[in-house]
């Protein structure tokens, strides 16, 4: 049997470079004509061999290349590796170191501690505010017992004569606690209230401010607008500081802005 013919159809074949209809009309010969089925077989055999001898060739020559090039670079890689890995560790601590600092001085909290104002109500009553649960909030609060002063408080009733001072350290002990929206409506009741004149009401619109910072950033900056447009303000050069803080590079690292 003349096998010359079919070379190139077996290549074909091995290839998958045959349609459909050729691959089954090929295959059928094939089992009908042992010799030709004994050429597609040593054919296969023969790309077998050649393939594993260009493989072995290839990889001693890869593996060969390899052990020159590791030669060659063993003294400079690892330095360069190292230093690239110790630079990239000191630039993620102070990131790191950086971001945690900002967040410390200039987030709302941070700022929120640094600029409240403290209570102007004297920690020592007079006879006029017998209230045991007025006295005992007082107490708790000198003692930075807040929540605890907040319990006593909230025991005070309308019609009592202590209610607008207890309501003002209602005001204070919930800022000091992180409850900005029970802060800001007791003080904010008490500006549209008649207040005593222990209670300073510059103050109570300074810690209100504080309050919204926390809250509503739209009403924080209206308010503070109001501050910073009036000179006469008791806490105007605090609005001021305060909104020089707002500007600071630092405080956009706080709130992520880079």
């Amino acid at each position: 049997m003349d096998l010359d013919q079919y070379y190139d159809k077996i290549e074909a074949y091995l290839s998958n470079a045959l349609s459909a209809a050729d691959k089954a009309d090929f295959e059928a010969e094939i089992k009908a004509k042992p010799a030709l089925k004994r050429a597609v077989l040593n054919h296969v055999l023969a790309n077998e061999t050649l393939g594993l001898a260009i493989e072995d060739k290839v990889s001693a020559k890869l593996n060969k290349l390899a052990a020159q090039r590791q030669a060659t670079t063993t003294k400079i890689i690892p330095i360069w590796r190292q230093q690239l890995a110790i630079a990239a560790s000191l630039l993620f601590l102070i990131l790191t170191g950086t971001i945690m600092w900002s967040t410390q001085h200039y987030s709302n909290k941070a700022l929120t501690t640094q600029f409240y104002a403290q209570s102007t109500i004297p920690t020592v009553r007079s006879d006029q505010d017998m209230n045991v649960d007025f006295s005992n909030g007082l107490v708790a609060f000198s003692q930075q017992e807040y929540k605890v002063a907040i319990d006593y408080l909230n025991k005070i009733t309308k019609i009592n004569p202590a209610y607008l001072n207890a309501r003002y350290l209602l005001g204070h002990a919930h800022l000091k606690t992180g409850n900005y929206e029970e802060a800001y409506q007791h003080f904010g009741a008490l500006l549209a209230t008649p207040t005593p004149a222990t209670i300073d009401k510059e103050e109570i619109e300074w810690n209100q401010l504080m309050a919204a910072m926390n809250m509503d950033e739209l009403t924080f900056q209206n308010e503070l607008k109001t501050i910073l447009a009036n000179p006469q303000h008791a806490y105007y050069q605090k609005a001021r500081e305060l909104n020089k803080q707002l500007s600071s590079n630092w405080r956009r690292i706080s709130l992520g802005a880079f």
